[in-house]
């Protein structure tokens, strides 16, 4: 009994952290400047057919699969010259945090405290899957306005 006990607890808290993850708006308040713009920017180069399209996937799979996509431009920002960072995928609403000195280098909702200045990197889903299987550049993905940065962010240009 204890037993499934213990496994409905942590499949509830499984489900209910990952779930709500789901639900970003265009315009959605916690965003940051432009989000919305890398929708539509998006949008128009998977219409164009210059960027491969995703399957939607909703709630936890959704979320797991997120996860893994950040969890890869992690281990890329790793190589280069980025401390830290917030990254927002904007079709999604999810914030997520890079730290390359801390142990754990990615967090998962995490969201910017207050509305000061802080180092942001600004993308989809579909942006981020194309960045990551080679399809599309950063500097490609920057020019196109699919990847928004910070000023504070400059050295990723380059």
């Amino acid at each position: 009994m204890k037993h499934k006990l213990i496994f409905f607890i942590l499949a509830f808290a499984t489900f209910s952290t990952s779930a709500c993850l789901f639900h970003g708006s265009i315009g959605a308040p916690n965003a940051p400047k432009g989000a919305s713009w890398t929708l539509v920017t998006t949008q128009l180069q998977v219409n164009k057919g210059l960027l491969a399209p995703i399957p939607q996937l909703d709630g936890n799979s959704g979320f797991r699969r997120a996860m893994w996509w950040l969890t890869l431009l992690s281990r890329q920002m790793d190589t280069l010259d980025v401390e830290q960072t917030y990254v927002y995928l904007s079709d999604v609403g999810l914030w997520s945090y890079y730290d390359k000195h801390s142990v754990q280098r990615l967090q998962l909702e995490v969201m910017p405290e207050g509305h000061s200045s802080y180092p942001y990197i600004v993308l989809t889903q579909t942006t981020l899957s194309n960045l990551l299987s080679g399809e599309i550049s950063i500097g490609d993905a920057l020019s196109n306005e699919l990847i928004l940065l910070s000023d504070d962010l400059s050295p990723i240009t380059n």
